[in-house]
Formats: structure tokens, C-alpha cells, sequence
């Protein structure tokens, strides 16, 4: 970490850290020659077309190897990207910044590697003080840029654990401080059914906490205009009617403040179909590249529903290692898709738009094809349902629909942009079949999926079944 306080040089790439130097190599002979010398720095590169003799060097007041140090003990061990964040200054802002003033000129440092946030306090020469955690308790992943807000908020910007991927824990997210009483933190609300027949009884429960160990109460909304409170974090409730219910929870503390879960559906009247892949010839363990793979799918509905094998859908992928995310990537894109389009007949969407034809409203292939290139094509279509809107495709309105999901939302976006050109999904393989295994040496995985979208039921919504079978690639 460097402070510029003038104009100078600060080592990279003669010196590194506290002025530690590299040496002169000579890449013709592959020989090495001197140190270079931290008070008079020679740049003799035969690119150079600036200074042969350059200022002495200004030293890192923060620095550190791949091992532990006694120097700086709290940077910890492990790979080094170190990353100098902002200097808070509460007199920039109009209302003195949103960080306590104890940080009032005190440097954010983080570490893109080992996850941790400083605070550094300088002397007012600008030499090094000290330097403590910062926000300790928040957990980031790959912190790479942290900036404040004009109203002195700080905000973070995480990459993600994976390299050069769409990393699902990147975010974007900003730190709040708050010098009283917390929410409480709610970790995840638990349905044991979330499909059924009728009488449906659900037994739900939430896992959350209080950072000041507040007594906690619980108010559950039932999705049908109930709502019951209890001082047990958990509660069981019938459903005698069919449709689909949006539950939730909020969490109150006894000091008055409170936090919302997100929202679980469930469909009373209907269940979720059942699948099974059945690998025919007694191996269901392993594949030999270029033999044939047999299998069969079927699927059973509870409620005795004729099976229509138009709707299975079945593929095959092939996977590097038993990575779960990504084996369950296509399976989510293909059962998104699928139940997307269940859902539009079964919603009031099918009022107004038709998969190919014309209607009152633009066809889903019209809209897949206008958006096909934007990146921010599937949140925009997720607000649109929930908010409605007019004037893109005419002046008939769309209506709003508030109590819609984020995951239907995102189905009905999935399924929607998945019949332009290049986005449409490859043809389902048949639900019985063979399957000539790949000679693809980097598929470790041979990965068969299969999903099934029932009609629905009388007041309840279609649902999707999903099934998986992995087969690993025989060693030589």
C-alpha cells in the first residue's frame, strides 16, 4: 500500500514493498546483474525513453509476503492482491457521511485474496499509525473496488470466488451503519410441502437471529388474506381450497424493529410430478466414450393425470468434475423454461400474447427477438410483468401484477427468451431412447436430465418435476 503525498516514485517495477529490489536481467544471456539501488534507480531498458537516472524511491508503509508477518500480523497468509480503497473525510459531505466519526480520515485497505477490510491511521506526516479490521463480521467475496457514495455511503463491489465467471456470489451492496438497535437477520424460511392435494397441510419454520438477543416474534402471511402471529419460529397451517399462496414471515424484535423473509409458493390442489431415468443394461454408474447408452423416463403424477409426453423434456450434458452448480445449471435453465411456459397458460398472460401468433399484444417470439442482445434483457422483462407499462409495443396497457413472483418472473423470462434464434434450446432428446456417448476428453460427466410439466389442476397452477442421473466417464 502507497501514499502519494507528492509527486515521486514509488519502486514498480525496479522495487517492490519496502523498497525491496529486484535485480537487472539480461534476457540475450539470461544472465543476472545488480541490485537496483533504492537512492539512485538506473532504468538502462533499451525501451526507455524517459529518465536514465530516476528519483530514489518511496517505500510501501504497508506490505507484506505470502507467509505470516511480525511486521504486519493482521494481513494473515495466502495469495496477495492487495487493493487501496477510499479515505473517508466526513466534511465532504452534507450531512457528514454515513460511518461513525471515529473513521473520520482513516483509510480503507482490502485484500481481493484473503477477504479482509483495515482501517489504516496515518500520522500527520503521512507515515504509518496503525491499522484494525474493519466490519470484520461481513463476509465479502473478492472484494475489487470500494468507492463512496456523494452522501458519504460506502459502497462494495465484489467480483465473486470463480475466475472469469458469472459468479453467483457477486454483488453489488453497500455498508450501513447503525449505532442502535439492528433487525433481526433472517437466514432462510423452511416449507416442508410446497405442493399438494387438498386438504394441503404445510408446516413452515424460519431460522433467524438477533444481533442484540432481542426476544423475537414471528407474523406469517398465509397468501390467502390471513396472517397469525406466534413467539415459536415456526407454525402449521391447512389449506382447503386450491391455488397458489405466496408465504412469508416477518421477524420483530422487542424493540421495535423487524425484517421480511423472502417468499415461498405453494400450490394446494395440485402436486409436483414425480421422475425417474431408468439406464438400461445394468450400468447406471459409469459410460464408455462412443458405446450406447439406453435409457427411459417416466413419470408418475399423483393425481392420476394422463401423462402427455409432449411436455418431457430430456438432454444430456457433459461436465468437467461434480461441480453441483453447474450440473444443475442446464437442468434449472430447461425446468425454467418449461415451467415459464406453464405459467403463461395458466396466468393471464395468455389473454394478450400467443407464443408465435398474433394477438392483442406483441407474441413472445416478437419479444425474444427484440431483446435477444441485451444483456439486461431478463430483468427488464421481470419488471415489466410486475409493473406493467405502455408505448413500447403500442398503446394498449399492460397490466401490473404485484403479487407475482421474482422466480415466476424470472421463469416467464427464461421461457420467453428462449425462442429467439439464439437462445432457443437444442430439441428435447425422446423419453425413450439410446445415446452414443461423446469421445469428449475435458467431460468427466455425463450428465441426463429430464423434466416433465403437468396441466395443472382446477385452481392450481402447472408445476415441474425434475430428475438427474450421472454417469461417470470410465478411467483408462
Amino acid at each position: 500500500m502507497n501514499l502519494a503525498l507528492k509527486a515521486g516514485n514509488f519502486g514498480w517495477p525496479l522495487f517492490i514493498g519496502n523498497n525491496f529490489p529486484y535485480r537487472s536481467y539480461n534476457y540475450e544471456t539470461g544472465e543476472f546483474g545488480e541490485a537496483f539501488d533504492p537512492l539512485k534507480p538506473i532504468n538502462d531498458s533499451k525501451n526507455n525513453t524517459g529518465l536514465r537516472e530516476l528519483p530514489p524511491t518511496t517505500p510501501s508503509y504497508v506490505y507484506y509476503p505470502y507467509a505470516e508477518t511480525s511486521l504486519f500480523p493482521q494481513v494473515g497468509t495466502g495469495g496477495r492482491n492487495a487493493m487501496a480503497g477510499p479515505t473517508f473525510y466526513s466534511d465532504l459531505y452534507p450531512n457528514g457521511g454515513e460511518l461513525p466519526s471515529y473513521y473520520d480520515g482513516k483509510t480503507i485497505i482490502y485484500e481481493w485474496m484473503r477477504g479482509w477490510m483495515m482501517a489504516v491511521t496515518l500520522f500527520e506526516d503521512g507515515s504509518f499509525n496503525k491499522m484494525e479490521p474493519f466490519a470484520s463480521d461481513i463476509k465479502v467475496n473478492n472484494l475489487i473496488d470500494v468507492e463512496m457514495s456523494p452522501s458519504g455511503r460506502m459502497y462494495l463491489l465484489e467480483y465473486g470466488s470463480g475466475w472469469f465467471s458469472a459468479n453467483e456470489n457477486a454483488a453489488l451492496s453497500y455498508i450501513e451503519y447503525n449505532g442502535g438497535n439492528r433487525p433481526p437477520v433472517i437466514e432462510k424460511l423452511i416449507v416442508d410441502h410446497t405442493s399438494g392435494k387438498l386438504p394441503l397441510t404445510i408446516n413452515a419454520n424460519v431460522e433467524a437471529m438477533d444481533r442484540e438477543g432481542d426476544a423475537l416474534s414471528y407474523v406469517w402471511n398465509l397468501g390467502n388474506g390471513e396472517t397469525q402471529e406466534t413467539s415459536e419460529p415456526k407454525i402449521s397451517h391447512t389449506y382447503a381450497e386450491a391455488g397458489d399462496y405466496k408465504v412469508s414471515v416477518e421477524v420483530k424484535d422487542n424493540q421495535g424493529e423487524s425484517a421480511k423473509s423472502s417468499i415461498t409458493t405453494i400450490v394446494a390442489g395440485n402436486s409436483r410430478p414425480v421422475l425417474n431415468i431408468d439406464i438400461k443394461g445394468g450400468n447406471s454408474t459409469f459410460y464408455v466414450p462412443g458405446q450406447i447408452v439406453h435409457y427411459e423416463v417416466s413419470v408418475t403424477d399423483v393425481e392420476g393425470e394422463e401423462i402427455n409426453e409432449d411436455n418431457i423434456f430430456v438432454s444430456v450434458d457433459y461436465l468437467e468434475g461434480m461441480d453441483e452448480a453447474a450440473m444443475s445449471l442446464g437442468h434449472q435453465q430447461v425446468s425454467a423454461t418449461v415451467t415459464g411456459k406453464a405459467l403463461t397458460q395458466a396466468m393471464d398472460c395468455k389473454t394478450c400474447h400467443k407464443e408465435a401468433e398474433a394477438s392483442i399484444g406483441p407474441n413472445y417470439k416478437a419479444v425474444a427477438d427484440k431483446y435477444k442482445d441485451d444483456k439486461n434483457a431478463m430483468a427488464y422483462l421481470q419488471k415489466k410483468m410486475a409493473e406493467g407499462g405502455t408505448g413500447v409495443w403500442g398503446e394498449v396497457t399492460m397490466p401490473a401484477h404485484p403479487n407475482i413472483t421474482s422466480d415466476e418472473t424470472r421463469q416467464i423470462a427464461t421461457y420467453i427468451l428462449s425462442l429467439s434464434g439464439d437462445n432457443a434450446m437444442k430439441p428435447s432428446l425422446p423419453a425413450k431412447g439410446a445415446i452414443k456417448a461423446e469421445d469428449n476428453e475435458s467431460g468427466e460427466l455425463m450428465v441426463l436430465t429430464a423434466s416433465y410439466t403437468d396441466n395443472g389442476a382446477e385452481g392450481a397452477i402447472p408445476l415441474t418435476g425434475s430428475k438427474s442421473v450421472v454417469l461417470k466417464r470410465e478411467k483408462k
